[in-house]
This record gives structure tokens, sequence and C-alpha cells, in this order.
């Protein structure tokens, strides 16, 4: 089996396939992409806040930290929310560009078929694959990427958070999270 005929291989072709679509709308991505970074710094400062918040605001009773802590987290998820609806909206925008962009191939492509094409497949499918799968395959290319973007851009910023706290305990994560996890594994399947 060669590498390009795996599942592996045939979808990320088919994903950058897709991705030649959404080419003209270059400014929409640095929207999106700028607003999922927005997105997932908020998430690393709402975590960051998670000490003085507790330390000051519960324990010590700082009547200082007390006022300005929920006017940060307040601000932090307004800051969030922006750049969870930019990121939203633009990506939804390339998204039915797409679906718009794939309708339009597939319809073009049914009028250069010859009759016999239509003699043999029913009108329904037809229909389907002008409507419902040409915006599944949009959606799933959109919202594939909005995860894979957020949740990385998450994930790292909160790696660096912990070993900005706490370089030896983050190591210590590394090196026995793995190994709880095997554990954990290993017992489910018994």
């Amino acid at each position: 089996m060669t590498t390009a005929s795996t599942p592996t291989a045939r979808g990320r072709d088919t994903y950058f396939r897709l991705l030649a679509y959404v080419k003209p709308y270059k400014r929409q991505f640095v929207y999106t992409f700028s607003g999922l970074i927005v997105f997932a710094l908020t998430e690393t400062g709402f975590a960051y806040l998670m000490k003085p918040m507790l330390d000051a605001g519960f324990v010590e009773r700082d009547p200082e930290a007390i006022s300005i802590i929920p006017v940060l987290i307040v601000l932090i998820f307004i800051v969030r929310g922006i750049g969870s609806f930019a990121s939203t909206y633009y990506m939804s925008w390339i998204g039915w560009r797409l679906i718009k962009s794939v309708r339009s191939e597939v319809f073009e492509k049914y009028l250069s078929l010859p009759t016999r094409f239509y003699d043999n497949a029913s009108s329904g499918e037809l229909i389907s694959k002008i409507t419902f799968n040409s915006q599944n395959v949009a959606n799933a290319a959109t919202q594939a990427l909005t995860v894979l973007v957020r949740d990385s851009l998450t994930a790292v910023g909160l790696f660096g958070l912990m070993f900005y706290l706490s370089w030896q305990l983050s190591l210590a994560f590394l090196v026995i999270g793995p190994i709880i996890g095997l554990i954990v594994t290993y017992v489910s399947r018994i």
C-alpha cells in the first residue's frame, strides 16, 4: 500500500484541496485566527487569576484584591466573548462561501453531464449532493480547523503557564502523566 492511498493521506489531500477554495478569504482567516488567539490567551489569563483570587480574595481577604479581581474576571470574559464571536462569525462566513463554491461547481458539473447520467440517477440523490453533502463537507472543514487551532493554542498557553508558575512541578507532571494514563488504560481494559 502506497502512502498516497492510505486513509490519512487521502484525508489530508482532501482537506488541503478544500483549503484551496478559501484562499480568496485570507483576510477573514486572519480575523478568525486573531479571535482564536484572543480566546486561547483569555483562557490562560483566567487560569492565571485563580491563584490570586483564591489566595488574596478568600484566604487573606485583601480588600484591594476583592475589588480588582472580579473586574478583571469580567474583562477577561468580555474579551473572550469578543474573540469567540469574531472567530465563530468569520469562520461561519468562510464556511458559507465554501458551500457556495462547492455547490456552484457541482451544479456546473451537473450541467455538463450527458442525459444518460440523469436516466440512471435519482433526483433526490442529485439534490442531496448539491445541498446536504456540500454543506457537511464545508462544516467539517471549518469546524475541524477551528477546534484544532483553538484547542492547540489553549493547551500551549496552559503549558506555558504551568512552566512559568513551577517548572519543577510541570516536568514532574510531564513524566508522571503518561505513566498514569497507561495505568488507567490498562486497568480500564480489565
